[in-house]
């Protein structure tokens, strides 16, 4: 993760250093980097921006875990609202939970607030729900 400060986002040279999924994928910043570079890590199956919901781009939808998750460096009063809406959508229409992910801590979004979690929080719902995937597979 040393090299992340180094990666950019147009940058050919470097992305031959990327694992095969990052390399064809165009992220709109580096924090989306760093996180799918710690999907990759975790061998976390995923997909970027795959679908808009409720007029928004989720960053990335997690198959296994029914996960989606935004990558935020910065949440404004707009996005706060939208992603209640998706939040709500997905848990009423797909049984489906929305996250959000930012350089400090991750949050559980439900319709009503943002619940805070730490990174390491965040990574062990993640690794539970593809426990529970995979033995219900």
């Amino acid at each position: 993760m040393a090299r992340r400060a180094k990666l950019t986002l147009n940058a050919t040279a470097q992305a031959a250093h990327l694992p095969e999924a990052l390399r064809h994928t165009r992220f709109r910043s580096q924090l989306e980097i760093n996180f799918a570079l710690q999907l990759e890590a975790r061998h976390v199956r995923w997909f970027y921006e795959p679908e808009r919901l409720c007029r928004y781009l989720v960053d990335f939808y997690l198959p296994e875990c029914r996960f989606w998750i935004e990558v935020k460096g910065r949440l404004n009063s707009r996005d706060h609202a939208l992603l209640r809406d998706v939040a709500a959508f997905l848990a009423a229409e797909r049984k489906q939970r929305l996250f959000m992910y930012t350089s400090r801590q991750a949050y559980a979004v439900s319709p009503g607030d943002f619940s805070s979690l730490s990174h390491a929080e965040f990574w062990q719902l993640v690794k539970a729900a593809q426990a529970q995937n995979s033995s219900s597979a």
